[in-house]
């Protein structure tokens, strides 16, 4: 499965990555190899989690300048694996950067929130152990209950069991267009596989928008995710944080705020408050 699906860019496998040359040194900067710096995480993180590496994504932008990868490594929570985002460039659009998060691994999406972000770096000497620093300070993280990566694992599963149908989820797709999660390309993208999607959940419903965001630039597939996990974990946090209370169901004229359901019929609410969400047509 494709990690970026945008002009421009490709999938690589480690050898081809391992291949690319890297710029002169410019100034007092550092110029970090994409493999070498996806070798050190990924060791660093076997290390830590005594688990091997079980499968990983990777893909290059601007000539081979600007990558990003996705290490899945197994994890204790069912069908989800633990995901390690790595983002590099050698053009200096952006920051390295590192992040904690899930893999979905029935269907291949990733989510990663704000608080998984755990370094972001400019390319100076000091980098790796910096580096060492997070990625041990990542793993601490998850060993609590509590902290966002772990909740976020935890809940992927979870997110199965709230059923949501089709012509409800072309609605919250399009309120995530809308609220700026999705952009008009990613947003067709995402309403497609929805359509073409046998899983009608949440999960699912996060599976086509997150399809969705491959129509996007290497370096801000990370951001993206993040404010798509983000906003989406708005409308439901009682699925997608684990919170109680209340939820927000979406309509034409704003949001209904209701108390925690005791069913797993997102639908229902759906009917009962408000009319069936149709996206509006474009003029």
């Amino acid at each position: 499965m494709l990690v970026l699906d945008t002009k421009g860019s490709r999938d690589v496998t480690r050898e081809e990555l391992q291949a690319l040359e890297s710029p002169a040194k410019d100034g007092r900067s550092i110029v970090v190899p994409h493999a070498k710096l996806l070798d050190y995480v990924r060791e660093r993180v076997e290390h830590e989690t005594f688990f091997p590496l079980s499968h990983e994504r990777l893909a290059i932008a601007a000539g081979g300048r600007r990558f990003f990868g996705v290490l899945t490594f197994p994890f204790e929570v069912g069908d989800v694996g633990l995901a390690v985002a790595v983002r590099n460039s050698h053009d200096q659009r952006t920051s390295l950067a590192l992040a904690f998060g899930a893999e979905d691994l029935l269907r291949g999406t990733v989510a990663f929130t704000r608080d998984g972000v755990i370094c972001q770096h400019r390319h100076t000497p000091n980098l790796w152990s910096s580096l060492t620093e997070a990625i041990h300070a990542g793993m601490d993280a998850l060993t609590s209950l509590d902290s966002p990566a772990r909740r976020l694992l935890s809940r992927f599963p979870a997110m199965g069991g709230w059923v949501i149908t089709e012509t409800p989820g072309h609605g919250v797709l399009y309120h995530l267009r809308r609220d700026g999660a999705l952009q008009a390309a990613q947003h067709k993208k995402a309403a497609e596989h929805w359509e073409s999607l046998g899983d009608r959940s949440l999960r699912g419903l996060y599976s086509a928008a997150a399809h969705g965001l491959k129509r996007g630039p290497a370096d801000e597939q990370l951001e993206s995710l993040i404010t798509l996990w983000e906003t989406l974990a708005g409308y439901f946090p009682f699925a997608m944080c684990g919170e109680q209370g209340s939820f927000l169901v979406l309509g034409k004229e704003g949001t209904t705020s209701l108390k925690a359901p005791a069913i797993t019929e997102l639908e229902d609410y759906y009917e009962s408050v408000v009319p069936r969400i149709r996206p509006e047509k474009q003029g």
